[in-house]
């Protein structure tokens, strides 16, 4: 597969697949108290993600240096405007979903320890690992420096697998319009992960980016609710409601 669109509709196709594959599979054989449980349920998603991804890519017979397994600046000024758009990616999420009166079915059962753990820790690394490291790579194969326009094959593949890994959201009691602002959302902070990654040639920007991008929500929500409450005169129905 020369030609690097064709690859990029492969990456991306077997990506997802493979990915709806492993969740709704494990959905099927946990035991429905694990099942049921969303930080058991996270847990052992984003582990399997982790092991599947590291699997198939040494199966390839690949380097992990060439999966983005190499020392990276934690911090550069170049980072700044792509973790920006992640940031307000998921920032603007956050608002819009509050303003319409929907909660992401997993976090909203989570407390703030277990958010932190599983929402901002392990599904960063794990979802970047899967995402940025073994579907992008494999996209770029081994000229990595052809796919540092924002718009190369690899970034535009990886960033539509990553915000496809949610549309099963819209079906979920966030419904149409919670779902598809989450995946908005994510397509855009997706984008940003996925530039760091092809520009660095490492995972760990794209994982600080994801990062930084779920702690966003934070704001967003405080500043939402203070919107809302100006507003309307009291509390967004997210928070008053169970």
């Amino acid at each position: 597969m020369r030609n690097p669109w064709v690859r990029a509709v492969v990456g991306f196709v077997v990506g997802l697949l493979l990915f709806l594959g492993i969740a709704y599979s494990l959905k099927a054989v946990l035991k429905p108290e694990w099942a049921a449980s969303p930080v058991i349920s996270q847990i052992v998603l984003k582990t399997t993600m982790i092991v599947v991804a590291l699997v198939v890519w040494l199966a390839l017979g690949r380097l992990l240096s060439e999966m983005g397994w190499r020392k990276a600046p934690w911090w550069n000024r170049s980072y700044a405007p792509w973790i920006s758009v992640a940031a307000l990616a998921m920032m603007s999420a956050t608002v819009v979903m509050i303003f319409l009166g929907v909660k992401h079915p997993l976090a909203a059962k989570m407390n703030f320890l277990e958010l932190v753990l599983c929402i901002w820790m392990l599904s960063s690394i794990s979802e970047e690992i899967y995402v940025r490291g073994l579907v992008q790579s494999w996209i770029a194969e081994r000229d990595e420096a052809a796919a540092r326009s924002p718009f190369a094959p690899s970034i535009v593949a990886s960033t539509l697998v990553f915000a496809g890994m949610h549309v099963p959201l819209i079906w979920s009691p966030m419904g149409i319009q919670g779902g598809g602002t989450l995946v908005a959302g994510t397509f855009f902070a997706g984008w940003g992960c996925a530039v760091l990654r092809a520009r660095t040639r490492s995972l760990w920007p794209a994982i600080l980016c994801h990062f930084l991008a779920n702690v966003a929500s934070i704001p967003g929500g405080i500043l939402s609710t203070v919107f809302f409450k100006l507003l309307y005169h009291r509390l967004p129905d997210v928070l008053t409601s169970g």
